[in-house]
């Protein structure tokens, strides 16, 4: 259970990497509009990504992966002012 929990919580890390990534590369893509101050990341893109890893780890099979990741989830929004 141990190691499951850890897979889910390893499943959110993930996900806040793959943000961040896409982040970058929206604006290394777009770097001339970015320089000048516009804001170049593909917001509904990254929206998609966040509601389809959650549905793919609120679905998982194993209850103790869904908790890793929701106290992964939980521990950075009880965190973030």
């Amino acid at each position: 259970m141990v190691d499951a929990t850890r897979t889910g919580a390893k499943a959110f890390q993930d996900l806040l990497r793959a943000v961040a990534e896409k982040g970058d590369s929206d604006i290394a893509a777009r770097m001339d509009e970015a320089e000048s101050g516009t804001d170049v990341r593909d917001y509904a893109a990254l929206a998609a990504m966040v509601l389809q890893s959650i549905e793919d780890n609120l679905h998982h099979t194993s209850p103790a992966h869904c908790e890793g990741f929701l106290r992964a989830l939980t521990s950075l929004l009880r965190t973030t002012p």
